[in-house]
């Protein structure tokens, strides 16, 4: 019996060696292609530089605008599958949401933040800043008229904590509250909300809009019990 465990063990341990080793190929495939794709890139931008240099009666105006455009959006997915590939790379680490959100108001001056999340942390994948960074572009792109965000926190039944972002854009209209999370969806790369929602789903947080159209966005994180602390948070 003993030694039947033994040998489970032993096939456990070579398959998960394999996997690991497998994921480190991909990893490796995955870097040499976004490199070899983004040289091309950048080829193909010293090609539309020299033509407008040598275009001196603006016949080819049009034809540059589109390939600067699909240029640019082409490095951008590129960026976006670079991310995905990194979420389950790194170990969940513990973040501290008020300085995170601090640094948002920094970096975007012409949204004003209301911050009520001082001494809230949360176990998540590193990457969960890139995930707020990513809701406060959203407020920016497709709030319109979006000027000011407000992030507080809830405690719930079973021990849950519910984290609240919320803006005064124009906010979402009630057929699109689930499929702003798909990829592809919007405008841009489509990476930006997927890329959210597949973040928190690393560390079991889940993350829906409820806001009222027409008044705002309310996006809920839902952290799960043990993956957060509020130090002298009132």
């Amino acid at each position: 019996m003993i030694r039947g465990v033994i040998i489970d063990n032993s096939i456990q341990d070579q398959t998960n060696r394999h996997i690991v080793e497998v994921n480190k190929k991909l990893n490796l495939a995955n870097s040499i292609i976004r490199h070899d794709i983004n040289n091309c890139l950048s080829v193909l931008r010293g090609c539309i530089d020299l033509i407008v240099e040598e275009d001196c009666d603006g016949r080819f105006v049009q034809p540059v605008k589109i390939l600067s455009s699909v240029t640019d959006k082409a490095s951008m997915l590129i960026q976006g599958a670079k991310t995905y590939q990194e979420i389950g790379i790194n170990e969940p680490q513990w973040i501290l949401l008020d300085n995170l959100f601090e640094h948002c108001s920094d970096s975007h001056p012409g949204i004003v933040f209301f911050n009520e999340l001082k001494g809230v942390k949360v176990l998540a994948n590193p990457l969960f800043k890139k995930a707020v960074y990513n809701l406060v572009e959203n407020t920016i792109r497709h709030g319109k008229r979006a000027s000011k965000v407000w992030v507080f926190c809830r405690k719930k039944e079973g021990g849950r904590l519910v984290i609240y972002y919320v803006d005064d854009g124009v906010g979402v209209p009630m057929e699109q509250k689930e499929s702003i999370f798909e990829y592809g969806s919007g405008v841009n790369t489509g990476w930006g909300l997927f890329l959210i929602r597949e973040i928190l789903s690393m560390t079991d947080m889940m993350i829906r809009e409820i806001g009222k159209p027409g008044e705002g966005a309310i996006f809920e994180i839902v952290v799960p019990k043990g993956r957060y602390e509020l130090c002298d948070h009132s």
